[in-house]
């Protein structure tokens, strides 16, 4: 038997790629609906971020070490790359690797989870995932409005008064020159920043409504983006 965590729900809900309803039982239809893979930097992380989707009634499984992917047949399957205290090379390389066994899997890569107070190896692991995923930007908003975590002006505010440069971190970690979008957050906008070649844009989120309309638009551009962030999104 798979080692794996399961939530499921026999509800369907809309939200995900692909325009109709999904199937959110263990069994997949006939018309062999797609299903997503979820990568995250520990195994709270991946357990948070597939937590979210069956609260909202899509099936979700954590996929443990020595699961067999393929035999996993959940909506949504989350795996947890343990690379978050790992060197940016080992963790890329980990992403990579984690990336490969979706694709294998027959998973739509969808969502790169973050720790939302961006501890980690986030612009290492956030490249590979958008280049083995054949996205064109990372979309890094790292906001949780439920845990008074917001994002205004590229500055990250948690509770307690902390507040961390979003971009000024990226550049400590080897990117070069990522790009600030403010709100409110158009299709118009993404897809401008996008034909201008910025491969990796930071997102301000102040409320759960901003993060909502975020995801919304970027999931209207056909994969282009890559979100990469916190289980709210």
């Amino acid at each position: 038997m798979p080692r794996m965590k399961q939530s499921s729900s026999s509800t369907r809900r809309r939200g995900l790629p692909g325009g109709k309803d999904a199937p959110t039982t263990g069994v997949r239809s006939k018309a062999h609906p797609p299903r997503f893979g979820i990568i995250a930097d520990d195994l709270t992380g991946a357990t948070d971020a597939a937590a979210a989707f069956a609260r909202q009634g899509f099936s979700a499984a954590v996929a443990l070490h020595g699961c067999s992917l393929k035999s996993v047949d959940t909506l949504v399957l989350a795996l947890s790359t343990d690379s978050r205290h790992d060197t940016p090379t080992a963790a890329r390389r980990k992403v990579v690797r984690a990336c490969t066994r979706l694709r294998h899997a027959r998973r739509q890569l969808l969502f790169k989870k973050i720790d939302s107070t961006v501890q980690g190896n986030i612009v290492a692991e956030a490249e590979a995932f958008r280049d083995s995923g054949g996205f064109e930007s990372v979309l890094f908003c790292p906001a949780n409005p439920a845990q008074s975590r917001t994002v205004r002006g590229g500055i990250l505010r948690v509770r307690g008064g902390r507040t961390v440069p979003l971009v000024d971190l990226c550049r400590a970690q080897g990117l070069d020159g990522p790009v600030l979008l403010g709100n409110p957050v158009t299709r118009a906008r993404l897809d401008q920043m996008l034909g201008e070649d910025f491969g990796f844009i930071v997102a301000d989120a102040c409320r759960e409504a901003d993060l909502a309309r975020l995801v919304r638009v970027a999931m209207s551009l056909c994969r282009r983006l890559l979100p990469v962030g916190s289980a709210e999104i």
